[in-house]
């Protein structure tokens, strides 16, 4: 038990991704599942542009404290 409270410790000391990286990294992700499930060139874009709004969108709830119920 002692070994895993120290690596969640450490863990916990370990830096967080960058906000825009984030972003453009939940953008890219939602982009490769279209293309994953057969969508084309012009659905990974739309799919990509989507998921950049969302996170940006779930920024701003964290930002303002919103209720994690609405992001």
């Amino acid at each position: 038990m002692d070994d895993i409270r120290n690596e969640l410790k450490y863990i916990d000391t370990i830096p967080r991704y960058s906000d825009e990286m984030t972003t453009f990294m939940s953008g890219l992700s939602a982009g490769f599942f279209t293309l994953l499930f057969g969508g084309a060139l012009r659905d990974f874009l739309v799919s990509a542009f989507i998921g950049i709004v969302i996170s940006l969108i779930i920024r701003l709830f964290n930002k303002y404290q919103v209720n994690s119920f609405f992001s």
